[in-house]
């Protein structure tokens, strides 16, 4: 229906309208209606790479949309005569190899962030945006009235330009702003129906990942060192997210109980949160409910030693900032928190809510992400709030049958390109006005773990035993008592009789009958006599 409304352009009143609208569309040459501007000038290769985001041309190539999490950086330097992008911009790109891929167009649609352009492209301002509504541009400059019009400006033989003078002058019939939202409302209902569909489509890719995944027969050994890896990448990247200096040796180091060479807060905060993925396990193996006990214990954890005990475990008694400092410039509040006196009610909503959700049979993955999102906004602590989030996120996947046999370590996804999940995660400029649309960061998080799950699965398939040689026979096979026993030592280095009583959550006659069974199959030994006698892995 919109189509043909867009289609109908050039006999200035459309056949086919929504109801209530009625009169002509103005037209009118792109230069009565905006001004443009060029994109970065007088940058170098080692400019690039960190620094302010920019606009890349595959940004706006890609998507009708600038998706706020594939930004660019590039250095810039204060008094740089640089142009900054702002909401309503319309972007386009300036040169392709074919004709046909010339002036293609991307909108800006988020308020809160102002990036630079790349150089091959050029922005395009309106005069007023209480004439024309950005979103109605998202989707009217990809238009085939549009394109049809843009495609006959491009020049060249190897490689095709257009000249930005000849493109501000052709002509276009544009409706009224009330009919342009009234349009541009309707496709992007359409839109949200199929960016859903692309979450339900990874959802589903993630449910039949796993089933490979649960169903695949790997040696103790293999497993315990796939397992070993993700929580040595998960410890690394959580950490390392927050500014933790400790590179991936140093945390296996911290992981093995060797001494390294490093600042005591950065030591602290790799130990913290290896206890605190530690008291997931446990949580997890005696089915404890979640509960805001349980979340202020991980807390707890993750703050040992580097927040005062008043602070650590405990919902933060002031308010809250979330700054940004850049060198040589004054600090920038990029996000306020909810007021300290609201945090408790508001944990006690998301308890509920997690509650709900199992009733629901909400996807074990959406919620996580939500549950993630919302602790972040929340923030109910001085200090620990991402790690808390991240741990709590795999908490929750982990207690819904979700666990992918522990062999992931989605904290890694995230600090593979930092910048992106911050964005991703970007709730606004305070609590109070936090996007409600969490479809954004949903199909990141989904992203996310469709790729890391993936991952797994290559590792899992290269050392399946539905691969393995003819002595398929004679290789062991654990129960998951005896697995929960020898993931436990691998994260822990040492047992005891008491400590496997509490794991299982058994009586002492059966804990015994276990440790006998994995001594026997040389998995694992004892060592020490009486009461200071230990397991350890063989």
């Amino acid at each position: 229906m919109t189509t043909k409304q867009l289609q109908k352009n050039s006999a200035k009143t459309p056949k086919l309208r929504f109801a209530g609208f009625s009169g002509a569309w103005e037209e009118k040459n792109l230069s009565g209606i905006g001004k443009t501007y060029n994109g970065l000038q007088g940058k170098s290769g080692e400019d690039f790479g960190e620094g302010e985001p920019f606009i890349t041309y595959k940004q706006i190539f890609d998507s009708s949309e600038i998706d706020i999490n594939q930004f660019a950086f590039v250095k810039i330097t204060n008094g740089e005569n640089q142009n900054k992008c702002q909401f309503g911009d319309v972007f386009f790109t300036t040169s392709s190899e074919t004709p046909l891929e010339v002036g293609f167009a991307s909108v800006l649609l988020n308020k809160n962030v102002s990036p630079y352009l790349n150089s091959f492209s050029f922005g395009f301002r309106f005069n007023s945006l209480n004439e024309y509504d950005p979103s109605f541009a998202k989707f009217f400059f990809r238009s085939f009235i549009y394109r049809k019009e843009v495609v006959k400006l491009a020049q060249g033989s190897t490689r095709y330009n257009i000249s930005k003078t000849e493109f501000m002058k052709m002509k276009f019939a544009f409706p009224p702003l009330p009919e342009q939202t009234k349009i541009a409302s309707f496709l992007e209902l359409a839109d949200g129906f199929i960016e859903n569909l692309r979450i339900v489509k990874m959802l589903t890719d993630i449910a039949e990942t796993k089933t490979i995944i649960d169903r695949a027969k790997l040696l103790p050994k293999q497993e315990l060192k796939l397992r070993r890896q993700a929580l040595i990448r998960m410890t690394h990247a959580s950490t390392s997210i927050e500014g933790n200096q400790l590179n991936l040796r140093q945390v296996e180091a911290i992981v093995e109980r060797k001494k390294i060479d490093a600042p005591a807060r950065d030591i602290y905060e790799v130990e913290n949160y290896l206890k605190a993925i530690r008291y997931i396990s446990q949580v997890v193996e005696q089915k404890k409910p979640l509960s805001e006990k349980v979340i202020l214990k991980i807390h707890k954890l993750v703050t040992d030693k580097t927040l005062p005990e008043e602070a650590s475990g405990h919902y933060r008694k002031a308010d809250i900032y979330v700054v940004r400092r850049r060198a040589g410039q004054r600090q920038e509040i990029i996000y306020t928190g909810p007021a300290a006196k609201k945090v408790s009610q508001l944990m006690a909503d998301l308890m509920a809510w997690i509650h709900k959700s199992a009733e629901a049979e909400i996807n074990p993955i959406i919620v996580a992400g939500i549950v993630h999102q919302e602790m972040a906004a929340i923030h109910p602590f001085r200090d620990g709030n991402g790690r808390t989030a991240r741990a709590l996120a795999t908490l929750v996947v982990y207690q819904r049958g979700y666990d992918f046999r522990r062999l992931f370590a989605l904290e890694d996804y995230y600090n593979k390109n930092r910048p992106n999940y911050y964005h991703a995660i970007d709730h606004g400029k305070n609590y109070e006005t936090k996007k409600a649309d969490l479809t954004g960061w949903l199909e990141y998080f989904v992203r996310g773990f469709k790729e890391e799950i993936a991952a797994i699965k290559t590792k899992v398939s290269s050392m399946s035993l539905m691969k393995a040689d003819k002595n398929i026979e004679s290789q062991v096979y654990l129960d998951k008592d005896q697995m929960m026993i020898l993931d436990f030592l691998n994260q822990m280095g040492k047992v005891s009789m008491s400590d496997i009583v509490d794991i299982l959550q058994c009586p002492k006659r059966t804990a015994q009958l276990r440790l006998q069974r994995l001594k026997k199959i040389n998995m694992i030994k004892q060592i020490g006599k009486g009461r200071a006698s230990g397991y350890v892995l063989s």
